[in-house]
């Protein structure tokens, strides 16, 4: 059952309760999710991704699942492609496991409501603009709370916000954000892997006197260093690349084993490539730390 002001925010938000979440509508993303099979309460930051697919594989029939792990996915400050394609896939499963739109009650439309919310906002990080509007509009047509309240205000908003026609300059922009986040995707993981191969080396003694250096040089460009003693590269031979270092070309680049030092100089826009090249040598090498 819905119940307007049932509960409050620390925010002072009002909230609203049915069966399987508790929510405060005007932020959509920053919820808390109540899994009604183990009556434990998670608060979107606090738990991670990897435990809430578990739960999902464990409960593949049970939309709280689904729709906890999707708002978790989409709670980012900046939502990343992957992960918005991740929630639409389960935010459809949940749509799947809930009563179909035609049939459900008024008690319970407003849990569809926010299901088709969510997706709309989940397929507009992908473009997919025709999708997410038909989608704010089921909102719109479900939810017993009507604008600018419930789920059905957020919904109208997005699509005043995103119309049907968009202008040349609309166009323009979510490619840019399209682009950006398809950018800002592959960085992540990179940084995620040299994250990783830096923690595997710590064991409490290494990271005291080794570990990787990134600075910048005058002439301009980039220098990495990154030591190699007492991992398992240490003995790993690797093959200079160079790519136009002795040219005075804008764009260079050379890296180098120097002793059990992994070095590599760049032009201004060879950074991540240089560390590319460490991650795809450390992966194929698949070394492993003496301890």
């Amino acid at each position: 059952m819905v119940e307007p002001g049932a509960d409050t925010q620390d925010d002072g938000q009002d909230t609203y309760s049915f069966g399987i979440v508790r929510v405060a509508p005007s932020l959509p993303f920053a919820l808390t999710f109540r899994f009604p099979f183990t009556r434990h309460y998670v608060q979107l930051g606090k738990d991670s991704l990897s435990r809430l697919r578990k739960q999902v594989r464990r409960n593949p029939d049970d939309p709280a699942a689904h729709i906890t792990l999707a708002a978790h996915l989409m709670s980012e400050s900046q939502v990343l492609p992957n992960h918005a394609e991740e929630a639409v896939e389960e935010l459809r499963t949940a749509l799947r496991l809930l009563p179909a739109d035609d049939a459900v009650d008024e008690e319970n439309a407003q849990q569809n409501a926010m299901v088709h919310k969510f997706l709309g906002d989940a397929l507009i990080v992908l473009g997919q603009r025709a999708e997410a509007r038909k989608h704010w509009q089921s909102t719109v047509a479900l939810d017993p709370v009507r604008p600018p309240y419930g789920f059905s205000g957020p919904a109208q908003e997005a699509l005043d916000q995103h119309p049907e026609q968009q202008t040349r300059t609309q166009k323009t922009e979510s490619a840019t954000e399209l682009r950006t986040g398809m950018l800002t995707v592959a960085m992540k993981n990179l940084l995620d892997d040299l994250q990783g191969w830096y923690e595997a080396q710590c064991d409490g003694d290494w990271e005291h006197s080794y570990g990787i250096t990134i600075e910048t040089l005058d002439n301009p460009g980039w220098s990495v260093r990154i030591n190699l003693e007492g991992t398992g590269l240490e003995d790993v031979p690797f093959t200079e690349i160079e790519i136009d270092a002795d040219q005075g070309t804008k764009h260079w680049l050379r890296c180098r084993r120097c002793g059990n030092t992994f070095v590599g100089f760049g032009s201004p826009d060879k950074l991540q490539t240089i560390l590319d090249i460490f991650l795809m040598w450390a992966a194929s090498s698949t070394p492993t730390k003496e301890n």
